[in-house]
């Protein structure tokens, strides 16, 4: 169910950057995670733009904001599409498409999140 609550997410994510056009292109493959969420994949000319690039991935978060998810670092700091389980007095549980990530409330400004496998 939780993951089904992902996918719609992630559905009207790509929904809202359809409205921009193909210029959204590489905004729809980082939601897809299809690339990474970092510029770690950027060889030749495209290192040089990298800006563009940064400017995709920051419309693709907002889009995800916007659709009502969020963006998680998890294992070595790879950012995840995720959306919010529930949360307790400790912590934050999430939902991405790698399981179930724990944010503890003190590490409140942690970048990593321990990740649960399904």
């Amino acid at each position: 169910m939780a993951s089904k609550l992902l996918a719609r997410t992630i559905d009207t994510a790509l929904a809202i950057l359809a409205k921009n056009g193909n210029r959204s292109e590489y905004a729809v493959s980082v939601l897809r995670q299809e690339v990474p969420w970092s510029n770690s994949n950027l060889r030749g000319k495209a290192q040089t733009y990298g800006g563009h690039y940064t400017e995709m991935r920051d419309r693709a978060e907002r889009a995800l904001r916007k659709a009502g998810g969020v963006v998680v670092a998890a294992e070595q700091g790879k950012k995840l599409p995720a959306v919010v389980a529930y949360e307790t007095e400790t912590g934050t549980y999430y939902v991405t498409r790698r399981g179930v990530a724990y944010q503890p409330r003190a590490k409140r400004r942690a970048t990593h999140l321990n990740v649960v496998k399904q």
